[in-house]
């Protein structure tokens, strides 16, 4: 979705990595920083399920946080 901020895990050469996105247009996807604070981000992976933990700092005047898994 076009406007959106991700943090999204994938495999790359075997090992599996996160990172951070700035959806700016449905053309093109790059990696950048998001408008709030992520910390401590790791993945693991088990049985083929890759799980993403992190810390996320909600800006303090936000009114709602929309969460997909």
């Amino acid at each position: 979705m076009v406007d959106a901020q991700a943090i999204i895990a994938f495999k790359s050469n075997s090992t599996v990595v996160a990172k951070t996105y700035n959806l700016s247009s449905y053309k093109s996807i790059k990696e950048s920083k998001l408008s709030f604070k992520v910390w401590d981000l790791s993945v693991v992976e088990s049985d083929g399920v890759i799980t993403i933990l992190t810390s996320v700092k909600v800006p303090r005047k936000s009114d709602k946080l929309n969460q997909l898994c």
